[in-house]
């Protein structure tokens, strides 16, 4: 990248450029996760000369074969560079707000894309693999079908399983691999024709066979459904659905109007606003809110992709401010977090540039407004605070009864937004794939251990 862009001429910038395209073919998320990295801290040389947002809309022209690598995947870059989009398996268009929303949800939508693309390459899975057995009985699977292309797996269970064992045949039952005549054989060093012979009588038992079909070891066959392809059936895996696009959000121009209308009666009548903020994620959705002393307690869910618990609780910082741009009177506003990273994206420090940005932005606005504004940490949800902890005005008691009203105002908010929302039914379906999966998984390390014994 370095070479490209300092390159002489166009010969050797195309030299250059025939690099990185190899690099790309070999692995695609290395390149956009430079992408991410550029565009979350932009390098100090652009800065010089073009601002942030510039530099985040012009990203497709500055980095050519990143954009060539988004096109590759079947997604898009919106004319200004500041949105890559995708469509779901739903149909829906998704967009990643670029330089707003953390980079973790890019990445996420990376590793879908990968799990789908392999899961369509595995041949065991693609292709019925059984064995021609004319002359004898073979001890095979069930004749199962595939799945459709594009289907996705993300192995919650395996990965439980894997990492929360040291025990061999529960790692190798969690990479779906051992537990065959194949790979006893290789074990005792000797040819599978010598041990070809199944408890149940057939020959050559295959995984599949041992763990569904063979009657020899029904006794420790996993108590989960039969499956019902060939993934469940070989990978040990069930489809889920992608994680769908969160709510709408309903109302929150009215909730910001009523946040305003709230801290410019304050400031007229006590010249000092004390607002508890906090954020919360119910279900993969997320929610933000402020309480305010002497006035209401407001909540919103938080637009666009993003729905991290981060976000949720810069949002309650950044709306809070939004709201106060609109007053017209002045004073002074406290303002208390229990999260040091949203309280540090008012200082210009945090994830995701432009969204920091945004809210200093926002900060200097109201200050230019006559408002004097500060803004506090107070520890969460009655823990201990620091010996050398200062509390805001109004004291500890304050900050902390303010904050737990923001913060169940939050979670109520987030659980209304969660309740019977397609994400929440996506995550109750992945909770039941990977309990599968972690059945079949133990089923299977219990017939391996047997099998090996035989």
């Amino acid at each position: 990248m370095r070479q490209m862009i300092l390159a002489a001429d166009k010969a050797e910038r195309q030299s250059a450029l025939n690099k990185l395209l190899a690099m790309q073919r070999e692995d695609i998320s290395m390149l956009v996760t430079y992408l991410l990295s550029f565009l979350l801290s932009v390098h100090a040389g652009l800065a010089e000369d073009a601002s942030i947002r510039f530099a985040a809309q012009r990203w497709p022209e500055l980095l050519p074969i990143a954009a060539e690598v988004i096109c590759e995947l079947g997604w898009w870059i919106e004319a200004r560079g500041d949105r890559i989009c995708r469509r779901d398996e739903r149909g829906y268009v998704r967009s990643f707000h670029v330089g707003f929303d953390s980079e973790k949800l890019l990445h996420e939508w990376l590793v879908d894309w990968h799990r789908r693309a392999a899961l369509d390459a595995t041949v065991r899975v693609r292709r019925s693999l059984h064995r021609d057995g004319d002359e004898e009985d073979l001890a095979q699977g069930l004749s199962l079908p595939t799945v459709p292309t594009g289907s996705l797996c993300v192995y919650a269970g395996h990965r439980k399983a894997y990492e929360a064992s040291a025990n061999r045949h529960v790692r190798n039952s969690a990479l779906a691999t051992g537990c065959s005549v194949w790979a006893k054989a290789a074990k005792q060093r000797v040819p599978a024709e010598r041990i070809k012979t199944c408890g149940c009588g057939a020959s050559f038992p295959s995984r599949p066979h041992l763990l569904w079909q063979c009657s020899a070891t029904e006794h420790l066959r996993p108590r989960c459904e039969a499956p019902k392809n060939r993934v469940e059936e070989r990978m040990l895996a069930r489809v889920v659905p992608e994680l769908p696009a969160p709510p709408c959000v309903i109302g929150d121009d009215e909730v910001l109007e009523a946040i305003t209308v709230d801290i410019e009666k304050l400031l007229r009548d006590k010249g000092t606003v004390t607002v508890g903020t906090d954020g919360s994620v119910v279900s993969e959705v997320a929610a933000w809110a402020v309480a305010i002393h002497g006035g209401g307690t407001h909540a919103s869910g938080v637009i666009g992709e993003d729905q991290s618990p981060y976000r949720a609780e810069v949002e309650g910082i950044r709306r809070l401010l939004l709201a106060a741009s609109s007053c017209t009177g002045s004073g002074r506003l406290v303002i208390i977090s229990d999260c040091k990273s949203a309280i540090d994206t008012a200082f210009g420090r945090g994830q995701a540039t432009l969204l920091v940005a945004e809210v200093e932005a926002l900060l200097a606005a109201v200050c230019g407004l006559g408002i004097e504004v500060t803004l506090h940490w107070v520890p969460s949800h009655g823990k201990l605070a620091p010996t050398r902890w200062r509390p805001p005005p109004g004291g500890e008691l304050l900050a902390r009864f303010l904050n737990d009203a923001a913060d169940r105002a939050a979670k109520a908010h987030a659980g209304l937004r969660a309740r019977r929302s397609a994400r929440e039914a996506c995550l109750a379906a992945r909770a039941g794939a990977a309990e599968w999966e972690t059945q079949a998984i133990t089923g299977l390390a219990k017939i391996a251990e047997f099998y090996d014994l035989q």
